[in-house]
């Protein structure tokens, strides 16, 4: 017995609404992967003469890490702008701090944390993202 799936407004099944596309996946776990080694890079800069300010803080921005990826998975479409602005701009506003850096290894870093977030930012930008973000409203 074949049903059929409740349609939306846009002439898309229910199910297929509400199921991240690939973009909003992918994007997702670039914004994961920068997330990650963000992360890394203040555990490598942190000072660890004094483990708990340190800790405290690595442990702060993995909360916020992980509210944000939440947020973004939630379809908060404030959200989506957010990364999009700060992730994307932040990035390029970066490329004049990295010869500053001195380490090599947090140069590297910034690179590969770069090449995380400017596709993040992209395919957040991509129809079928803006239809999934502003279809949540229809979907509750």
């Amino acid at each position: 017995m074949a049903t059929q799936g409740l349609r939306l407004t846009s002439g898309e099944p229910l199910s297929s609404a509400t199921t991240a596309p690939w973009q909003v996946r992918a994007a997702v776990a670039f914004v994961a992967g920068a997330c990650l080694v963000a992360l890394l890079r203040a555990i490598l800069m942190k000072d660890w003469t004094r483990p708990l300010p340190a800790a405290a803080g690595i442990l702060l921005m993995a909360a916020i890490s992980l509210i944000w990826l939440y947020g973004l998975w939630r379809r908060l479409n404030w959200l989506r702008w957010a990364t999009v602005i700060l992730g994307g701009g932040g990035s390029f506003i970066g490329l004049w701090g990295v010869a500053r850096l001195g380490d090599p290894v947090q140069t590297r870093l910034y690179w590969i944390q770069f090449s995380l977030l400017v596709p993040a930012a992209v395919l957040l930008l991509l129809p079928a993202v803006r239809m999934w973000y502003s279809s949540a409203k229809q979907a509750e």
